[in-house]
């Protein structure tokens, strides 16, 4: 019988008669390990593993885990979004912080694409220089055209009209005349004597 990691080596004499005696002993051979180390991880104590053919096996060399190694990426914030930084460690462990605001739109002086008329709006375009985002606004409505002039309202010269030493105005003295001559007949006379007076002109 051969010796095992454990176990004497020997060997045995039997008779056909049933007598038997033993004796060749060899020791046990001990335990051959063949060795498996496990690196450390970021999280996890390193080790080697021993394991004998036999199968028995033990654990020992014991290292600290290394701990996290990080990375980092930095996203700059843009117009409408938040930036920040992301941690990235390579066994796929990841955090993020370092967190900014959006840095808002930057409109350029926006362009007329529609010019308003009497009967449409019109449309103005304002484009961000730092993103290309394009917003548009409406323009109201175009005034209406207005005459250059303004209606002529000075009063009727004929029937306003006095003469330079305070005479009355030819509406004033027909008046006058027409209501004579209703009243005496003498109404023709008395329009050429003014006339010729110059009290109306």
């Amino acid at each position: 019988v051969a010796p095992t990691c454990t176990e004497r080596g020997y060997t045995t004499h039997t008779c056909h008669c049933g007598d038997s005696y033993t004796d060749s002993y060899t020791d046990a051979t001990g335990h051959s390990y063949s060795d498996t180390v496990v690196a450390p991880t970021c999280t996890e104590q390193g080790y080697t593993t021993h394991t004998c053919h036999c199968g028995d096996s033990y654990t020992d060399s014991y290292t600290d885990a290394t701990g996290h190694s990080y990375s980092d990426t930095v996203v700059a914030p843009t117009c409408t979004e938040q930036g920040y930084t992301t941690h990235t460690c390579h066994c796929g462990d990841s955090y993020t912080d370092s967190y900014t605001d959006a840095t808002d739109h930057a409109w350029d002086d926006g362009v007329v694409v529609v010019e308003p008329t009497e009967d449409q709006v019109g449309q103005k375009d304002y484009t961000c220089t730092e993103c290309g985002f394009v917003k548009s606004e409406e323009i109201e409505y175009a005034d209406q055209d207005t005459p250059d002039t303004a209606p002529d309202t000075t009063p009727d010269t004929d029937s306003t009209k006095k003469s330079e030493d305070g005479g009355i105005g030819v509406g004033a003295a027909i008046a006058i005349v027409v209501g004579v001559g209703t009243l005496g007949g003498g109404g023709v006379a008395l329009y050429l004597i003014w006339r010729k007076k110059g009290i109306i002109p």
